[in-house]
């Protein structure tokens, strides 16, 4: 593997760990959190989540566990149920939803503007707001840095699987969204966290192109 792969593989996985350590501080142990603050966890959570995706496919796609083989297909359908604790933490989720079209996406006629709704943390922005839904997604996370090997593995298989179904039938061939990743700022490349999510996101998408050579 070249250095310039492995250099960005090795970076970016830091930036992931240290994102997820920022989301826990954020959390701590407590059950509810202001408004502002559960805002902006849930957006380093995105950001997190996209970032992991990314490295997970350059990783797969690098170390060349994606090519279709039957050994590696019965050795990743046996890891799943090899593990005596499988469903005691949260999966990661590897599918990324693609974003809701607006009208003004796809109308051709002229429409009129709806009016702006009022946000919802706007009536009430003192009120605390819990944060049971956050932490399945952050246990995640810490499941995925302390298992990169198998999540990798997961990440291969799912691509080795949309392959084979892409021969038969229309598939999505990767599980990344269309456009920019989840938790993407054009207007902040300059936060080091924003600039790995947007690099990471070209290499692992060109990783996706034919004949592409890690």
């Amino acid at each position: 593997m070249p250095n310039q792969t492995e250099a960005a593989l090795t970076r970016h996985w830091a930036v992931l760990i240290a994102l997820i350590s920022q989301i826990s501080q954020l959390l701590g142990h407590a059950k509810w959190i202001e408004r502002a603050t559960r805002r902006r966890v849930l957006h380093l959570i995105r950001v997190a989540e996209a970032l992991a995706r990314r490295w997970l496919i350059l990783n797969a796609k690098a170390r060349g566990l994606t090519e279709p083989s039957r050994k590696s297909r019965d050795t990743s359908a046996r890891s799943d149920t090899a593990t005596g604790d499988r469903g005691a933490t949260p999966g990661f989720c590897l599918l990324e939803p693609d974003p809701v079209l607006r009208a003004e996406d796809y109308a051709l006629e002229p429409f009129a503007p709806q009016a702006t709704p009022m946000p919802a943390h706007a009536a009430d922005s003192a009120s605390p707001m819990p944060v049971l839904s956050l932490t399945p997604r952050l246990e995640a996370l810490r499941d995925l840095v302390a298992r990169p090997d198998h999540h990798t593995a997961r990440m291969a298989r799912w691509l080795r699987r949309a392959a084979d179904k892409s021969r038969t039938a229309f598939v999505r061939l990767h599980p990344l969204r269309v456009g920019r990743p989840p938790g993407a700022q054009r207007g902040a490349k300059s936060c080091a966290e924003q600039a790995a999510l947007w690099w990471l996101d070209r290499l692992a998408r060109d990783s996706l192109l034919p004949d592409w050579v890690p």
